[in-house]
């Protein structure tokens, strides 16, 4: 399964997202929207806990089986399902960079099932997406990173005439 994560004032994004997988080959029953926290709704979140808390709190309990964790916005290149993986660990195949010691962007991600419940049991919500996938895969050994990103991304103002600015960001 496929799931895109999204807000509803991003659904156009979502949507586009939705296309591109699409577009790639991916069949429509192998994916799925799910709109998670907007920070002008829960101002009394620190806007980088509400992507972890919706994968804790909407993904893992909407899903079953395996997953590509996918944000909105992303343009894929490819069809994740036709990549080869390995299903142990997580894989973290879309991303914006690599910098030496950090990866930036949680584009796409694989999650083996057993990994989403052990990061739902032992891992606080409480950091960057990005951290919580870096920190957990080299604490726990089970991280593999695409030399190659298999993603672009939509640009917000040619793409969904609007200005990326506080009020746009998740």
């Amino acid at each position: 399964m496929i799931v895109i994560l999204s807000i509803e004032r991003r659904k156009e994004m979502a949507l586009k997202t939705f296309q591109s997988l699409l577009d790639c080959g991916v069949p429509k029953e192998k994916i799925k929207i799910i709109y998670g926290y907007d920070k002008l709704d829960y101002p009394e979140i620190k806007s980088h806990y509400l992507i972890p808390n919706a994968l804790y709190e909407l993904i893992i309990p909407q899903t079953v089986g395996d997953i590509f964790y996918v944000e909105c916005g992303t343009k894929f290149k490819v069809n994740p399902l036709n990549i080869e993986i390995d299903k142990e660990k997580i894989n973290w195949l879309g991303y914006v960079k690599i910098l030496k010691n950090y990866i930036v962007g949680g584009k796409c991600v694989y999650f083996p099932r057993i990994i989403l419940e052990d990061l739902k049991k032992n891992i606080k919500p409480n950091t960057h997406m990005d951290r919580l996938i870096r920190n957990y895969g080299i604490k726990n050994n089970n991280l593999l990173v695409s030399e190659n990103s298999i993603v672009d991304f939509y640009k917000y103002e040619s793409e969904f005439n609007t200005k990326k600015n506080k009020k746009n960001i998740v």
